[in-house]
């Protein structure tokens, strides 16, 4: 028997699953929480600003967004000053010297006393002063959340994670360049370029992911020496249609033809790969908000693509990453298309017609059941 946590950590939400192959799929236990960085903005939302505050901000690299957008906010309005530690502070920006010139004061590596003092808190309110620890794979409530449910976390055989990661570059440099390039890296080593090749083994993330190597570093702090995948979430729901497509030959005995369009139409990124046989035939990243903006043009970018005649350089030119061709099928060819993600509906808006991937009755669990089912293939379990 194996258990298998797995873990995907997204814009708005962790979606956790805790695989036993000793029970049914619909028996394991899962569950779907606001990420940090939601609680995070949540807390700094409730408090008064007045000007007075100074915001004391340590630990990891962890998404930034809305949160990032807050507290540069509060800089540029007057509101408080802050401190924020080198590392912690990539997670405003990939440039120190761009983060100062919007108005953070960098300073060394710390942990405050305030933590020290009270280690389980990560949000301290101490009158003018406001502390804050980044984290994201947080180990206190994953031990105590599953100790409360009779499972023993440090028994478990393996922890996946997956969390959006756009990598450290130059300021001069696109970030989706730069996400699109360590991406033709990735599948640039394997002969056939394969989705596993997005999953990372211990010691194996590259370095220009700074959050996912936050995420490994913390993961290896607190369950070290744990077999685990700590991958990028959009390649990571990609292996979730291929769950989708076990399940349904498990459900229906009917294998689905191929060669698949397979699809992420996750919150912000969007991700395509034409498979075959667990190949990638070809491969492009969008946001899906353009989609969502224009559902005909989400048609006619796919049929392009499966031809190979959507450039990478009409993606970018279009707010997208890049693409990136193989042996791309042919449209005519493909036999099934996948559709994974919070925004799949957009597909409803169009004339194609999609299987909807909600592997174990969920949607949300795309992400973790794909890279438990690449920890099986990976280690042999």
């Amino acid at each position: 028997m194996s258990k298998i946590l797995a873990i995907d950590i997204g814009m708005g939400t962790s979606d956790v699953f805790l695989y036993d192959s000793g029970k049914k799929m619909e028996n394991c236990i899962k569950f779907v929480v606001p990420t940090p960085l939601r609680r995070y903005l949540k807390l700094l939302k409730s408090v008064k600003f007045d000007g007075g505050q100074k915001i004391y901000i340590c630990g990891e690299t962890i998404g930034g967004g809305p949160l990032a957008h807050k507290l540069s906010t509060l800089i540029e309005e007057k509101m408080a000053k802050v401190f924020i530690t080198a590392k912690a502070a990539y997670t405003i920006k990939n440039d120190h010297d761009e983060i100062r010139e919007l108005g953070y004061n960098i300073i060394e590596e710390t942990v405050f006393d305030v933590f020290k003092k009270s280690p389980d808190k990560n949000f301290i309110i101490d009158k003018n002063d406001i502390y804050m620890r980044f984290t994201e794979f947080e180990a206190p409530f994953l031990r105590e959340f599953f100790n409360n449910s009779a499972e023993d976390i440090d028994s478990f055989d393996g922890i996946c994670v997956c969390a959006q990661d756009h990598g450290q570059c130059k300021k001069e440099i696109s970030d989706r360049l730069h996400r699109f390039s360590e991406f033709r890296a990735i599948l640039s080593r394997g002969n056939p370029p394969s989705p596993y090749l997005f999953c990372n083994k211990n010691g194996e993330i590259p370095a220009t992911f700074l959050r996912l190597n936050s995420i490994e570093k913390s993961l290896n702090q607190n369950f070290g020496g744990r077999k685990s995948i700590i991958m990028d979430s959009s390649p990571a729901a990609l292996l979730g249609c291929f769950a989708y497509i076990d399940e349904y030959l498990e459900l229906y005995k009917t294998r689905l033809e191929q060669p698949y369009l397979m699809v992420n139409m996750g919150n912000n990124h969007a991700i395509f790969a034409a498979v075959q046989n667990e190949e990638i035939l070809a491969f492009y990243e969008h946001h899906s908000w353009v989609y969502d903006e224009d559902p005909a043009k989400l048609e006619s970018h796919i049929k392009r693509f499966c031809d190979g005649e959507l450039s990478s350089r009409e993606v970018f030119d279009d707010e997208g990453n890049g693409a990136e061709y193989f042996n791309p099928p042919g449209y005519k060819n493909i036999k099934n298309i996948i559709v994974t993600g919070p925004n799949r509906n957009i597909f409803t808006r169009t004339d194609l017609r999609p299987h909807y991937s909600a592997v174990a009755g969920d949607m949300m669990m795309s992400g973790p059941l794909g890279m438990v089912r690449a920890f099986k293939k990976i280690y042999g379990v």
